[in-house]
């Protein structure tokens, strides 16, 4: 190994050590005690790069942000595949310090990185992982156009190497698409897919949200468009869920108010307790 490539491992697992430490799960002592013998390098680069991790330790303003500069000069020489678990590292401590931007910025990098490592299953497995979470923060920050082709490219990596998280990918992926186009796009490309349970689960799951916020704000033009909709997917007789032709019947009378409507939630609410025992499927991994 070189005195570079042993460079980048050190400071991959300084890294690891400083977000293990920001979870509770190391100690804050040990760690100090690590930084402070580094810092007797006379490597110049390393000792910027401990002194920035000495800063984030103590949650220095911008210390984060100058730990992802510094690194960078510290990590260029290392393989790939060491450079994008570094810039992962930095991104969660960014993450557990309330630093959106410079998490975005470091999860960006590690991408790019991850993307030169290879093409073998477990560096595929790692690039879909990590463009995966980088498409949740997006969601959080509701950026969701930025989110779309991020989960896009992963359901494409799932399909290359038979990912196990694919079915659930999938359903994300259709939530997000039913976010970003509306429900109409949404059932259609359901439709025209697999047809698949998870995806299913997502698109009501969205659906009965879309309901709700409509309902809520007395749209009327929103609740009749929304109904319409919900017809063309209740027109399928073979749903793969239990009970959401019946779900979907009772969203689309509550919809157009059909009187008598208010009386029925005990009477419909048992459909509810079929759909809502499926969870959603979750945005990050």
């Amino acid at each position: 190994m070189s005195e570079h490539e042993g460079d980048v491992r050190q400071a991959r697992l300084l890294i690891n050590e400083m977000f293990a430490v920001l979870r509770g799960d190391q100690s804050r002592t040990t760690l100090m005690e690590r930084l402070q013998e580094h810092q007797q390098t006379t490597n110049m680069t390393m000792l910027s790069f401990v002194n920035a991790l000495l800063a984030t330790l103590d949650a220095l303003p911008g210390s984060v942000t100058m730990l992802l500069a510094v690194s960078g000069s510290v990590l260029h020489q290392g393989q790939f595949a060491d450079q994008a678990s570094a810039y992962q590292g930095i991104a969660g401590i960014a993450n557990i310090l309330g630093e959106t931007e410079t998490e975005l910025e470091a999860r960006k990098a590690a991408i790019e990185c991850q993307r030169q490592a290879g093409e073998s299953r477990a560096a595929l497995m790692q690039l879909s992982s990590m463009l995966h979470n980088l498409a949740t923060l997006y969601q959080h920050l509701e950026q969701y156009d930025a989110a779309l082709p991020l989960l896009q490219e992963v359901v494409a990596i799932d399909e290359q190497i038979g990912h196990p998280e694919l079915p659930a990918d999938r359903a994300a992926l259709e939530a997000l698409q039913l976010q970003v186009t509306g429900p109409r796009a949404a059932i259609e490309r359901w439709l025209q897919s697999y047809r698949d349970e998870d995806g299913l689960q997502a698109l009501l799951n969205l659906v009965e949200h879309l309901a709700i916020g409509a309902m809520r704000e007395d749209n009327r033009a929103q609740r009749e468009a929304l109904a319409e909709h919900l017809a063309r997917l209740r027109a399928i007789r073979d749903l793969p869920i239990e009970g959401a032709y019946d779900f979907l019947h009772v969203l689309q009378l509550w919809l157009r108010n059909e009187p008598g409507m208010a009386q029925k939630p005990n009477r419909y609410g048992h459909i509810y307790q079929v759909i809502s025992a499926k969870p959603c499927s979750q945005l990050s991994r």
